[in-house]
């Protein structure tokens, strides 16, 4: 507004974390927020010389809660595949192997893989980072789209098609899931979560 950046003071900062939780603010929200302010504060005293400190470097941070630690167990995996219809068991077998985003597996066309380098190529706009990327194919992972393409000798340029040659919706893929997940007995998880059990087995 119309104050100057002198002016801000820890105590305004203080204030304006107590008025963002009682509007609802997670404390991730929070300290996101905080974080930027503290990034221009910095360029404003660091580069620019308009002050010469930063209250934002003078109030803690929200103490924010230990996030989720869902993966999927071998045995569990088994279960799930079970109870999945056959298009959607592709799209989870491929999740497990790739640690590809739902969005990014729906949006996948034919022409970003390659069978012959064994490599998935996410071009830049359609990651979560819009930095693209290339993906190796496991040999599990290649086996599962050389069989979908044997499946589907559809013209859509998408690798996941409905028969019909249009792109499964992210709604589709959430709902069939849920019930395949419930059928399976598996408890809290969600399809992100085979992108976090990718990375934990990639650790392994």
């Amino acid at each position: 507004g119309a104050r100057v950046l002198l002016d801000i003071a820890p105590s305004d900062v203080a204030a304006y974390k107590t008025a963002r939780r009682q509007a609802g603010a997670s404390a991730g929200t929070v300290n996101r927020e905080l974080g930027l302010a503290r990034h221009a504060y910095n360029l404003a005293k660091r580069e620019w010389e308009w002050t010469s400190r930063n209250p934002f470097e003078m109030v803690r941070s929200e103490i924010e809660p230990k996030g989720r630690d869902r993966w999927l167990r071998d045995e569990e995996e088994v279960l799930l595949l079970a109870t999945c219809p056959r298009w959607l068991g592709d799209l989870v077998e491929l999740a497990l192997e790739t640690g590809m985003r739902l969005g990014e597996l729906l949006g996948l066309e034919r022409k970003n893989v390659d069978l012959v380098r064994k490599v998935i190529y996410v071009e830049a706009g359609t990651a979560k980072n819009a930095l693209p990327r290339s993906i190796p194919l496991s040999a599990r992972a290649e086996a599962t789209v050389r069989e979908l393409y044997g499946r589907n000798s559809t013209a859509s340029r998408s690798v996941f098609a409905t028969r019909k040659g249009r792109m499964i919706t992210e709604g589709t893929v959430n709902r069939a899931f849920r019930r395949s997940r419930q059928r399976a007995g598996l408890a809290d998880f969600r399809f992100h979560d085979l992108r976090h059990t990718f990375a934990t087995r990639l650790c392994q």
